[in-house]
């Protein structure tokens, strides 16, 4: 059995020789002749990825998160500021619109500094997430390999090169994809420095909370990445280092989104971390007409019709949250079906990414279309099926039940919002490095197999013999 390396305790003093290692051209062919199956995967990655993007002509979904990304990222360009306009009930850049803060900044001023350098092509902000794709299959790698070894890392990392989801994602302007990355980057950071002493650690600490900080800005959902790396270093450190470098990660995580808050804090009058969402996505998902997936909230659009747009998304926030305390009190029986529903419709369909690259434009053919979701969610539910079976596997790593906390965590906090089958993307990486465990716990057993039985019918045999000769 694959057994886990990094969640044991470090020693008191660590040293990486691969810290002051300096490469140099002779070493690329030791590397290259070393690290062929990942150059492979991470080219493979992509290729399918780049494919996609130039094949699909996926247009931004007008009035949802990637109209908005788009029209602010181009007026942030354009000298406009963060601002957006509402015209025929889409989402528009150009002049004269109104400051916003309805979804988190970090996508649009990523989409924003690459609009600057390249220009505002809607190719150029699907190419982030090509990058961005290929960066997180390069990390599954590196996780894996922490946590476990290098085999688990190669393993998950091909998992996830080849996903059709997060394929067909990476033609449409949702940060889900580019979020997916930070998540796994902090995941990557929290291994990393794990066995750092010293100001070392302080320093990763703060890295990490860097890093924790811009993923908060591109989803709110980063804010849970402080509770995971506690957890982590509760788990292999001691209750007061691990104290320590939460909080020094938790003030850098402050340090990037203060600046943000102080900004909406100015402009809307209102306590506004992030974005506004906050209380229209609770609303979405406490509220009579609640699914447990979206539905646009007429209600609070129709609030107070003469304000202005700004004014409205501070409404979203404060009338959002009261209303939806409120409902959640009064229902509790109705709250407990939607809880179920929310974690349901989490996790399906997987397939749904290929209705919104469809969107504006025509991927393929109905018929073939149709057998593109098909796979994708076979190839889904075999990877949670073997994720599953890593779990059985490995349930007594310490490793993996860390790995259970954040599924259990993250599902946990979609129930006291809304859920979509988008936002299991970032766990995929995770889920590919349990299934890793359980394909090799398969291999080791098909190969051992015909030994055991041997083994078996010789014992069988040499009872039948005893028998035979006391008889």
């Amino acid at each position: 059995m694959v057994q886990a390396r990094l969640l044991q305790a470090p020693p008191a003093s660590c040293y990486d020789p691969r810290m002051n290692r300096v490469l140099d051209v002779s070493n690329w062919k030791r590397i290259v002749a070393t690290n062929w199956p990942l150059l492979l995967i991470l080219s493979g990655a992509a290729a399918l990825r780049l494919f996609w993007v130039l094949h699909a002509q996926t247009q931004p979904v007008s009035f949802a998160d990637p109209g908005w990304y788009y029209a602010v990222a181009s007026n942030i360009v354009h000298g406009y500021g963060f601002t957006v306009r509402i015209i025929s009930e889409e989402w528009a850049a150009g002049p004269g619109g109104s400051a916003t803060t309805l979804w988190p900044p970090g996508w649009p001023f990523t989409l924003a500094a690459a609009f600057f350098v390249f220009g505002t092509g809607l190719t150029v902000a699907k190419l982030i997430n090509v990058v961005a794709g290929v960066i997180t299959v390069y990390l599954v790698f590196r996780m894996g390999e922490m946590l476990f070894e290098r085999r688990v890392g190669l393993i998950g990392a091909a998992l996830i090169a080849f996903y059709p989801n997060l394929v067909y994602w990476s033609s449409t302007l949702y940060s889900d994809v580019y979020f997916t990355m930070w998540f796994c980057l902090a995941f990557f950071l929290m291994l990393r420095t794990r066995d750092w002493q010293g100001k070392s650690s302080l320093w990763g600490s703060a890295l990490l909370g860097l890093v924790i900080g811009v993923a908060a800005l591109i989803r709110g959902q980063g804010l849970l990445l402080p509770l995971y790396a506690l957890l982590l270093w509760l788990m292999t450190l001691g209750r007061a280092e691990a104290i320590k470098r939460t909080l020094v990660a938790v003030a850098a995580v402050a340090v990037v989104i203060l600046p943000w808050t102080v900004r909406n804090v100015a402009t809307y009058h209102a306590p506004i971390l992030v974005s506004a969402n906050d209380g229209f996505n609770l609303y979405v998902g406490h509220n009579p007409d609640a699914t447990g997936r979206f539905v646009g909230p007429t209600e609070l659009w129709a609030m107070d019709p003469g304000i202005s747009y700004r004014e409205r998304e501070a409404l979203f926030s404060r009338e959002g949250r009261d209303l939806a305390i409120e409902y959640a009190v009064h229902h509790p029986g109705r709250e407990v079906v939607l809880s179920l529903k929310k974690l349901f419709y989490l996790f399906v369909p997987d397939s749904d990414a290929l209705d919104w690259a469809n969107y504006g434009t025509s991927v393929a053919p109905d018929s073939v279309r149709e057998g593109l979701m098909w796979f994708s969610d076979a190839y889904y539910w075999l990877l949670l099926l073997l994720g599953i079976g890593g779990v059985v596997a490995a349930w007594r790593q310490r490793a993996v039940r860390w790995l259970l906390f954040v599924f259990a965590s993250w599902a946990a906090f979609h129930v006291v919002f809304f859920a979509e089958p988008r936002f299991h993307i970032p766990l995929l990486p995770l889920v590919a490095l349990v299934a890793a465990l359980a394909l090799l716990e398969i291999q080791r057993y098909a190969f051992s197999e015909p030994e055991i039985v041997s083994k078996s019918r010789a014992k069988k045999r040499r009872r039948a013999a005893a028998g035979s000769g006391r008889r």
